[in-house]
């Protein structure tokens, strides 16, 4: 495929990952309202702190099988029926593992109340699961806007159904929220199985040939030792936090961080499904690394411009989206919001090695990765201060850029990388200094008359200030290209 195809067929893609996404996203940004609102911190904490033992096992059940299928051209319907099958076994295992480790749990949180959320949570693992084969034949289909759809139905009967728990009293508040990931994840798993029918692996059922998982192995393991490394660094804090700082804290922390995630969200979370299987289609390196080059650039200028606006506007944000209640989170988010254009472009550096073939120097750059932010975390913890961790997180996302594009050029695209990571170099720093100098000058801390007025305000002034970059980015070759097409 040629430079201009696939950019025409990279950008038709994530245009329509956005699309079904973004359904998602707002929605989700809805519930988070309703929910910041019935529930406080606390219990927030403790589903928090059992939420990151189950990301580890969803990691674990899901073992790089997505991104292996979504790679493979040339799937029998008894390999396909086998590895469905070894999926659901899978989940059950794992299901039971975790259910039977609650007392670990309620030890080393020292919280007898975790006790209570850990089935419901731990039997969504199994939904989990069982969802992996259907969605990823979703995904090679860019059926993005049929999986969005999925998405919110399941989201918002999910909702509807925990208002009528907590309404009636049916359950006490801590069940109500820990429900939510159960009722989620099987309502989710029984969409994306009906809409699975028409796809490139078709419908699933339950086969007897387990052993076909063996046909995807090469690819997958590399990609779950990358998902292994790569869940201790993005949530080794929670786990440190709920376990020396209290529930309190780590649902701040925890409310913060998923604030600080929309952003990526809204754009790398939306478009990195999409960019596996265009980069698939293409074997010359050179076309890739110059849709990379200018596909990132595009995403660390949007990138500043919404991380500008979240540190700006962080104490309105905080206020409209989770209540008064929820008012020491604007100091966190505040921070974590300085690493966002550079994890914006980082996010999605795992498709195109996954698109290229190369998983296993994904989890070569996910083990530099572990190790930075392990040891920033481990120094942040013991200072016992969440502006602190905060910060030292930030700057571990900052190294761990240019030691992932630094690996990425020398051993996927065999070219230097000077070029590209001096241009994000100079994005960041402008970035970063006009934080450093709203934040001088105060400008950041006013608000003006009210909340909603106020954050009108600094939205357009910041609009204005990134007007002329957004006007070259909407003038781009890239999006040019689209348009034409």
């Amino acid at each position: 495929m040629t430079e201009s195809k696939v950019t025409k067929s990279l950008h038709h893609s994530v245009i329509r990952s956005m699309g079904g996404r973004y359904l998602n996203y707002i929605f989700q940004v809805l519930s988070l309202v309703i929910y910041s609102r019935l529930f406080p911190p606390e219990i927030f904490g403790i589903v928090a702190s059992i939420q990151v033992f189950y990301v580890f096992f969803q990691l674990l059940s899901e073992a790089g099988i997505g991104p292996a299928l979504i790679n493979e051209n040339n799937l029998s319907i008894e390999q396909r029926d086998g590895i469905f099958s070894f999926t659901i076994l899978l989940g059950c295992v794992l299901s039971i593992v975790f259910y039977s480790a609650t007392p670990l749990l309620v030890s080393f949180y020292n919280d007898s109340e975790i006790s209570l959320a850990v089935p419901y949570v731990a039997f969504s693992i199994l939904f989990f699961c069982a969802s992996i084969l259907p969605l990823a034949s979703m995904q090679k289909d860019r059926q993005f806007i049929r999986i969005g759809i999925c998405d919110v139905l399941s989201e918002m009967v999910t909702l509807i159904l925990v208002l009528i728990f907590f309404a009636y009293s049916i359950f006490p508040p801590l069940i109500c929220l820990s429900i939510k990931g159960l009722l989620t994840a099987s309502f989710r798993f029984l969409s994306y199985y009906i809409s699975s029918k028409d796809t490139f692996f078709g419908r699933a059922k339950i086969g007897k040939e387990i052993y076909q998982i063996k046909i995807i192995y090469h690819f997958a393991i590399y990609q779950f030792l990358f998902n292994f490394v790569n869940y201790f660094s993005r949530n080794l804090d929670n786990i440190l936090v709920g376990r020396y700082l209290g529930m309190s804290s780590l649902g701040i922390y925890d409310r913060s961080y998923q604030l600080m995630r929309y952003p990526l969200m809204l754009l790398t979370f939306a478009m990195t499904p999409a960019i596996q299987p265009v980069i698939q289609g293409s074997k010359d390196l050179s076309v890739i690394e110059s849709v990379h080059k200018a596909f990132s650039r595009q995403l660390a200028i949007i990138g500043s411009f919404l991380g500008l606006g979240i540190f700006i506007c962080s104490k309105e944000i905080v206020e409209i989206i989770l209540g008064d209640s929820w008012s020491d989170v604007a100091s966190i988010i505040k921070i974590l919001a300085l690493s966002i254009p550079v994890q914006v472009v980082l996010s999605t550096s795992g498709s195109f090695f996954q698109g290229m073939g190369k998983a296993k120097v994904l989890f070569k750059t996910g083990l530099y990765s572990m190790g930075i932010m392990v040891t920033m975390i481990f120094i942040g913890i013991v200072q016992k201060s969440l502006v602190s961790l905060s910060i030292l997180i930030v700057l571990a996302f900052y190294i761990n850029f240019y030691i992932n594009y630094y690996i990425m050029y020398k051993e996927c695209f065999s070219k230097s990388s000077i070029k590209y990571l001096t241009i994000h170099t100079v994005i960041f720093f402008i970035f970063l200094s006009i934080c450093i100098l709203s934040y001088i000058t105060g400008f950041e801390s006013k608000v003006y008359i009210n909340k909603y007025v106020s954050i009108l305000i600094k939205g357009v002034l910041i609009t204005a200030l990134f007007s002329p970059l957004l006007i070259n980015l909407v003038k781009s070759k890239i999006i040019n290209t689209v348009r034409k097409k």
